[in-house]
Order: structure tokens, then sequence, then C-alpha cells
């Protein structure tokens, strides 16, 4: 966590961070940082569940990029057609720490995934893409209700995500951390 309250280690994190993503210079940047699904042995994420024509669509009207990094556990990349690639970035692979890419990041959608505690540090916003939240509650379950945790909006369907993005109000982060 020291990184995130370094001025030096942040400038370092988002130069890092722009050379891995160039595409992210001086654009709105959304990460898309999930949890993985299942058995760590057979992780998955249900990329079905995304509608990545319109969320591209909604990318070029807002000048964003939309960069995708799964779990670790998750081996299959985001099937993202190469006419999206412009806009929407699969960065799963990418030799880049996830916490230093967070210094270009301007809006975070995640789901259960620990990120929220580091991106927290930034004071940036996040939104919730909880379309299984009744099961994963089921399933895995929390210390404390995730409604009464989370420090941003929850949406269930993809429609109310895509929504919320349209609504979210946010500049790129360009001046130096």
């Amino acid at each position: 966590m020291d990184r995130f309250f370094d001025p030096a280690a942040r400038a370092e994190g988002r130069a890092a961070a722009l050379a891995a993503f160039p595409q992210a210079e001086g654009r709105t940047t959304i990460l898309f940082a999930p949890t993985f699904r299942g058995d760590p042995r057979a992780a998955y994420y249900d990329v079905d569940r995304l509608d990545l024509t319109a969320l591209h669509a909604l990318a070029v009207q807002k000048d964003a990029v939309v960069i995708f990094k799964m779990h670790p556990f998750v081996r299959e990349p985001v099937p993202i057609p190469e006419a999206l690639t412009d806009r929407l970035i699969d960065g799963t692979t990418a030799p880049i720490d996830v916490n230093d890419l967070l210094f270009v990041v301007d809006l975070l959608i995640t789901d259960y995934s620990s990120i929220v505690f580091e991106f927290s540090t930034l004071g940036r916003p996040m939104l919730f893409f909880a379309y299984d939240l009744d099961e994963y509650i089921a399933e895995r379950d929390f210390y404390v209700p995730f409604e009464a945790f989370v420090p941003g909006r929850i949406v269930r369907k993809m429609d109310a995500l895509l929504e919320a993005i349209a609504l979210w109000e946010g500049a790129p982060v360009r001046a130096a951390l």
C-alpha cells in the first residue's frame, strides 16, 4: 500500500501503466477488474454477460478506453472482436502490476474483488457489476453485507451498467499524481 501514498512511486506506476497501455493517454480510462467464478483450478468469468458492442459504442462516445484485467486464475482471454480493439483492451496478460495500472484509471468497474481497497485510496469512483450477487452470497458470502460496504453503485444487469457509465461525469486523470 505504500506506493499509493508515495508521490514518486505513484508517478512511476502511472508511467508504467501508460507504457503498457498508450491508448489510455489523454483518454478517460475505465478498468473492468472482476474476481473469478468457480473453483480456482477452473476459474472463469461469464463474459457472455457483457455487451461488448454497446460498451465499445459508449467508450467512443465518452472518448474512453476500457481495459479488462481479469483475475489471475481466469485463463481464458476476453473475446474482444478485432473491430472493437481500438477502445476495448484485454490487459489480463499485460506484464504490469494491477496496482500500477490503477494510477491511470478514472473509473473502476469490479464486483467482489479486493481491488476495491487499493483503488479506494485514490478517491475515484467505482461501479459494482454484481450480476450474480445472490449466488455469490450463497457460495462464498461476505464478512459484512455487500450492499452496506461497497463505495459505489451496485448494478446487476448490463443495461444498468451501461446507463451508470453513461451518466458518470468523470474526466481523465491527466495531472501528475
